[in-house]
């Protein structure tokens, strides 16, 4: 009879637990891959690297988030800087709305695409003569990436250029890729990043210092 208490409150105490609600986890959303806040900022180093292991510092520039606009009707997030190549004073704003959680320029080009990892996006060429087809995915990086800014988990925004046999350097691919966080925006960016038949040139934008405005 001694052993009953016990059982009962096991079992009281199993009931318990089975009837707690789990809490729900949230998903997280497209735009807050690039916060908007007016306020906040982000500042970047642009590095060259010659393919031959050696790199040198281009510039730096800052990417800022100002007040938001009407275009057409729809209202748009308001952005100075660039996420690519480097900022000059003849660098127009640029503006971001969220579409069915795409962020989508004032060109309704795709800045970032839902967080499903599976469509691709493919633009045709050719680009300048050499490209003729580019393709855009989102891929989930496995690794940590680590910068001055600190250590993130990325997702990575990334444009497979297929090259016609008459480019420069004879390459057949090229990768440019886009590095976002979340709650913190693009952490890391490179272009023209030639990959095979030792044509290696390439900048890389790394994040070094950034302020969310709440």
């Amino acid at each position: 009879m001694k052993k009953f208490p016990l059982i009962l409150s096991a079992m009281l105490l199993l009931a318990v637990s089975s009837c707690k609600k789990e809490e729900p986890q949230e998903e997280p959303q497209t735009y807050q891959y690039l916060p908007a806040n007016s306020g906040s900022w982000w500042a970047y180093v642009l590095i060259q690297h010659d393919g031959q292991g050696g790199s040198s510092v281009m510039s730096r520039d800052t990417l800022r988030a100002l007040c938001t606009t009407t275009i057409d009707g729809e209202t748009f997030n308001t952005f100075r800087g660039s996420l690519m190549t480097p900022y000059t004073p003849n660098t127009p704003d640029w503006y971001v709305r969220d579409s069915s959680n795409y962020l989508i320029n004032s060109n309704s080009v795709v800045v970032l695409p839902y967080l499903n990892f599976t469509d691709t996006f493919n633009r045709v060429g050719p680009e300048g003569g050499i490209s003729k087809e580019r393709y855009q995915k989102l891929y989930q990086d496995a690794e940590p990436l680590t910068i001055d800014a600190g250590t993130f988990s990325t997702i990575d925004f990334r444009n497979e250029v297929v090259f016609e046999n008459t480019s420069p350097c004879g390459t057949d691919m090229a990768f440019m890729h886009q590095q976002f966080v979340d709650i913190v925006g693009m952490v890391r960016a490179t272009y023209w990043y030639a990959t095979t038949y030792g044509c290696n040139l390439y900048v890389e934008r790394k994040l070094e210092a950034y302020h969310i405005e709440e």
